[in-house]
């Protein structure tokens, strides 16, 4: 469990928190595991199948509501382009977050090395735009770079 843990909660090592201690302890835990050669990818295939199989219930799954009412979800994917693919994601996603005035998504691509955003909130997209230097397109924008959402809402001052 802390080796996929240690995984897990890095990005794949490509979130900006991952440390040097993260990936010796990663390369530490190796011998003592009993695990299939392609565990990282049959991890993440397993965790993208559960979110596909019921988008909605992930989201309500993991959004944080801040203290001043704003809801901030995440959903972590190895690929989002399948998700973002799908016909019914954006409709889906709004009527989740609809009964919320101010809501951002923030969906980690980890084999595109960045964050798809989302969001209804001029106010969250104002921050974001001052703060991460992004440019919205109507209710998405891409980062540059992965972003776990405890960063984001670092980085931004948003609580």
């Amino acid at each position: 469990m802390l080796y996929t843990a240690i995984f897990a909660n890095t990005l794949n090592f490509k979130a900006s928190v991952t440390t040097e201690r993260d990936k010796k302890a990663f390369e530490e835990l190796k011998p003592f595991i009993d695990l299939p050669a392609n565990w990282i990818e049959q991890y993440y295939s397993e965790i993208e199948s559960d979110i596909f199989k019921n988008f909605e219930e992930a989201i309500q799954n993991d959004t944080k509501i801040l203290e001043n009412n704003w809801a901030v979800a995440q959903i972590e994917l190895y690929d989002a382009k399948t998700l973002l693919q799908k016909s019914e994601f954006l409709k889906t996603l709004k009527k989740v977050m609809s009964k919320y005035s101010d809501w951002l998504l923030t969906m980690p691509s980890i084999s595109e090395g960045k964050n798809y955003l989302f969001s209804n909130s001029e106010n969250i997209k104002q921050i974001l735009s001052e703060k991460m230097q992004t440019n919205w397109n109507n209710e998405v924008e891409e980062t540059k770079k992965l972003y776990l959402r405890k960063e984001i809402l670092k980085v931004t001052g948003i609580k």
